[in-house]
């Protein structure tokens, strides 16, 4: 239950029976191949009932897609215990039928039970862990005091998912303001920045399938970033933030020591100086986080959104907290930061 993906849980069914198989025959000595059979055939079972009662409770929703950042140990936690416990009892079945020959089986089936879940998940959580999947758990510490700290450094814009609007909101989550209403009618675009061929201004804008609409003029961009890319007339550039892959960069070249990429579950920071590597992700049966729209800022700090949340993360204190609920973050800069000359610009 642990192993993520379609392919990894089907072929994980079958070597976790194997090894909970040859445990149960080694301890209760009992026929080795039935035995290794019947207990596939309970994993099986534990994941078709596990699938059903998550559609029953209203799919994945439920159980971590739109969970909060500071809630998801107490979500993890509770997941692995419901899971431990779920899997007790499908599976029981299976170990009665396994020591059928065994004196008072009952009570050893119970005890066989027991003995072959503990032992795969002392095996599984290591390697959930080795591959990352409990980064968020792992290599950073979820703090609320990173978003406190981080003073007025920059503006971040951004929608909600269920509500037509855009709004606007500091590093460090005060100041929220709604700036613009959005008209969904007119089709669905992602929010970015475009400068006028003209005057020369950015704009924060939405970028809807056939025109441009402009939400807010005139806005400050002290520093122009990687990610620039040529647009149709009348803007000469604009900035769309990435799904995922490389982030929009603010930091000047010279300190770009840490090196940030993101897949769509997990971001992943190395350190070129000291091959130091942070990785945030969480990806399991009951708590699942979608990873995407990252932007890095001067002093290493990278701002991201996971499950519908705007996290910060600070790459040098391994802090992350939760700024705002929201999507698809433009993220500028504000004007008090010097500009140094090394900083990158757009072509």
């Amino acid at each position: 239950m642990m192993l993520s993906g379609c392919y990894n849980l089907l072929l994980g069914n079958i070597l976790i029976g194997v090894w909970e198989g040859l445990l149960v025959s080694w301890a209760f000595k009992v026929p080795r191949k039935r035995t290794i059979y019947l207990m596939i055939a309970g994993n099986y079972a534990s994941m078709i009932v596990g699938m059903i009662l998550i559609m029953a409770m209203g799919g994945y929703s439920a159980l971590g897609w739109d969970s909060d950042v500071y809630a998801v140990r107490r979500q993890v936690a509770l997941g692995a215990a419901a899971s431990l416990g779920a899997t007790l009892v499908v599976e029981w079945p299976f170990f009665i039928l396994a020591l059928k020959s065994c004196s008072r089986r009952l009570g050893k089936s119970v005890l066989a039970n027991v003995l072959a879940q503990v032992a795969s998940y002392a095996v599984l959580i290591p390697v959930a862990v080795a591959m990352g999947q409990f980064g968020v758990l792992t290599d950073v510490r979820i703090d609320p005091n990173v978003v406190s700290e981080a003073g007025e450094d920059a503006t971040i814009f951004y929608t909600l998912p269920r509500e037509d609007a855009v709004y606007r909101i500091r590093l460090n989550g005060t100041k929220r303001e709604k700036i613009a209403a959005l008209d969904r009618s007119k089709g669905w675009g992602n929010l970015c920045l475009m400068q006028e061929a003209a005057t020369g201004k950015w704009n924060v804008c939405v970028d809807l399938d056939r025109e441009v609409e402009v939400l807010l003029r005139d806005v400050a961009l002290p520093m122009v970033p990687d990610v620039v890319q040529d647009a149709n007339r009348p803007f000469s550039h604009m900035i769309v933030p990435r799904a995922v892959d490389k982030p929009i960069d603010y930091r000047p070249i010279a300190q770009r020591h840490w090196q940030v990429e993101m897949d769509w579950l997990n971001l992943i920071a190395r350190d070129t100086k000291t091959g130091q590597e942070i990785r945030v992700g969480l990806d399991t049966q009951f708590a699942t986080w979608l990873l995407n729209y990252p932007t890095v800022l001067p002093g290493d700090r990278v701002v991201f959104v996971a499950n519908r949340q705007i996290l910060l993360l600070d790459l040098n204190t391994r802090r992350l907290g939760a700024i705002a609920k929201g999507w698809e973050p433009i993220v500028i800069p504000n004007l008090r930061r010097t500009h140094d000359p090394q900083a990158p610009r757009g072509n």
